[in-house]
């Protein structure tokens, strides 16, 4: 059989060649060393109630319990911890909010991870650092990825068979034959493109980009935050051990530049102090772009015009929680012949390219 050329080593390309190693395909993995993908400064964020409107995303239970089978097998084979589930605190930063929610929270779907509220107050116990005026919901079912293992780990493990690649792959250098590709005087029987966001792309050039870019840091503080659950309001804290917490994340649609910023440093510090008074050291400061279509879901299917041209894409700011499961997906269409969700079907985007 011949290997499957896999174009991307973020979080959706480790979960594909995940995948392929459970079926027993063959493949190789082809990485840009030099490209600023979002999984290598993605926050890690799994959170299964999000936006202002408290909405469960797409398919949250699949993907979750997806997630965590696919990221407890990697922990297991690697002997490393990938997958930190936490418990998540989102405090309320308005009365609007606060009674947005009270109308909201008797909905059905949202009684599995939604729980208890915590009484609104200035304080609250588990963080009394954390000023809690309107109260906080209680969220069951999240936690944190830890991007920079698994990339990290992934790439040594990978290497050491001989099957990752840290080399930029032109687009124009892969020759497509009516049995698969070749590049580099190797045949492969599928590419599968999962390099995020990718505006600039010959293959891809119909796909409605709209990348939003965003920006995390690492502090460091000697104050005692907690270290066993997630907080959120209008910043992320997640605890990444010892003194240490990620704070997140920006959100911007102006892509001039896709490196860190003053201003997204100051944005961040100063949403964190208006809620925690309290002093932090940034001891690490991150940028990425998000792959974002303008509909806002994924991509996934094979290129309209070449065979053996596959892609997963557009995962947005959710890639940790649903690259599991969508992998399985994919690789389920192109060997299995199973359809895919129309949501995520790549033809969706075919009626802007045509017209």
């Amino acid at each position: 059989m011949r290997p499957v050329l896999i174009v991307g080593g973020g979080v959706s390309g480790i979960c594909i060649a995940h995948s392929l190693a459970e079926r027993g395909i063959p493949f190789e993995l082809v990485s840009n060393p030099e490209r600023r993908s979002s999984s290598r400064v993605a926050g890690g964020l799994i959170n299964p109630v999000i936006g202002m409107r408290f909405s469960l995303p797409w398919n949250i239970t699949e993907c979750l319990e997806e997630a965590k089978r696919v990221y407890s097998e990697m922990e297991a084979l690697w002997n490393v911890q990938i997958y930190h589930q936490r418990r998540i605190y989102r405090m309320f930063k308005s009365a609007e909010q606060r009674s947005f929610w009270d109308r909201k929270r008797g909905v059905d779907v949202l009684a599995p991870y939604a729980q208890e509220l915590v009484d609104s107050g200035h304080w609250v116990d588990e963080f009394p650092q954390a000023r809690n005026e309107f109260g906080a919901v209680r969220i069951e079912g999240g936690g944190w990825l830890n991007f920079p293992t698994l990339l990290i780990t992934a790439k040594k493990e990978l290497e050491k068979k001989r099957i990752w690649r840290s080399e930029e792959m032109k687009e124009s250098m892969v020759r497509f034959t009516s049995q698969g590709a070749e590049w580099r005087g190797t045949e492969y029987g599928e590419v599968i493109d999962c390099r995020g966001f990718v505006p600039n792309s010959e293959w891809w050039n119909f796909l409605p980009w709209r990348g939003a870019k965003g920006e995390i840091l690492t502090v460091r503080t000697e104050e005692n935050w907690p270290t066993d659950e997630i907080w959120s309001r209008e910043v992320f804290i997640v605890p990444l051990g010892g003194d240490c917490y990620r704070i997140g994340a920006t959100y911007s649609w102006d892509l001039q530049t896709d490196g860190p910023t003053e201003e997204g440093k100051s944005k961040l510090l100063e949403r964190l102090q208006n809620w925690i008074p309290a002093e932090v050291l940034a001891i690490d400061h991150r940028a990425g772009v998000r792959p974002i279509l303008k509909d806002k879901f994924p991509v996934l299917g094979e290129h309209p015009d070449q065979p053996h041209l596959w892609i997963m894409n557009g995962l947005g700011a959710r890639g940790g929680t649903t690259a599991p499961w969508l992998s399985r997906l994919l690789l389920d269409h192109i060997f299995d012949e199973v359809e895919l969700p129309e949501e995520i079907r790549l033809n969706r985007t075919l009626t802007a390219r045509e017209s």
